[in-house]
């Protein structure tokens, strides 16, 4: 039945909450940067700027690989590697927690957005 009525949705609060979600974005794409300098992580935490940067040059282990062999960046890995940081290297522990916190307001970013275009 909700496929083909929907919920209804206070626009307004989806709204503030979409503009609180924006800060807050910003403020941890600033944090990230500070940790990171200028490497281009993307949305997704999943460039290949940010992926030479975690595996080349910080030389973090490959914790799971995508079908191209290629170090994942999925929400397991970054589980993964946080766990390790932990133990190896304290301080990328933020950075993770950051870039998990970034990728889900962005998930919420996108829903929004596409919520809001079908409410009438």
């Amino acid at each position: 039945m909700m496929n083909y009525n929907g919920l209804p949705v206070d626009k307004e609060l989806m709204e503030q909450k979409g503009i609180e979600a924006d800060r807050r974005i910003s403020e941890i794409k600033k944090e990230i940067a500070f940790i990171i300098g200028d490497v281009p992580i993307g949305q997704n935490a999943s460039t290949t700027a940010f992926r030479n940067y975690l595996f080349v040059k910080m030389k973090l282990p490959k914790v799971k690989e995508t079908a191209k062999e290629q170090a994942s960046l999925d929400d397991e890995s970054l589980i993964l590697l946080r766990e390790h940081c932990a133990k190896e290297r304290p301080e990328l522990v933020r950075l993770f927690e950051l870039v998990q916190e970034l990728r889900t307001l962005g998930k919420l970013y996108e829903l929004r957005r596409s919520d809001l275009r079908r409410t009438p």
